[in-house]
């Protein structure tokens, strides 16, 4: 498996228990998980899961870096919905098992 999938897992499982037990409400966990997705390079990904993190982030940063924001991420945040920070968490959920499927073939993300 190239390293490239390997360090993307990584990024995703950070992600995923900042989402489990970071503290205040989904955006504000998503502040921290969105920081770990946004480390994943996307060119060295197999195609499938480049598409999926792009989305991810596009998601997390598409209002761009407004005046009074640090970064992108924080602009975006700022303004989201709840229910929309818990759809883009759920995503980052799904891929992070998708991931840990595709390394091992055998895993069932159903059983945990």
């Amino acid at each position: 498996m190239p390293t490239s999938v390997g360090y993307a897992y990584e990024k995703l499982s950070n992600a995923v228990e900042y989402l489990a037990t970071g503290a205040g409400d989904v955006r504000d966990r998503l502040r921290m998980a969105g920081r770990e997705v946004l480390f994943i390079r996307t060119e060295e990904l197999p195609e499938w899961l480049q598409s999926e993190v792009n989305e991810i982030i596009t998601s997390l940063t598409k209002r761009g870096c407004r005046e009074g924001f640090d970064s992108p991420l924080e602009s975006t945040l700022h303004g989201m919905h709840r229910s929309t920070g818990v759809a883009i968490a759920r995503r980052i959920y799904e891929l992070k098992y998708r991931v840990q499927s595709s390394r091992d073939p055998s895993y069932d993300a159903e059983a945990g």
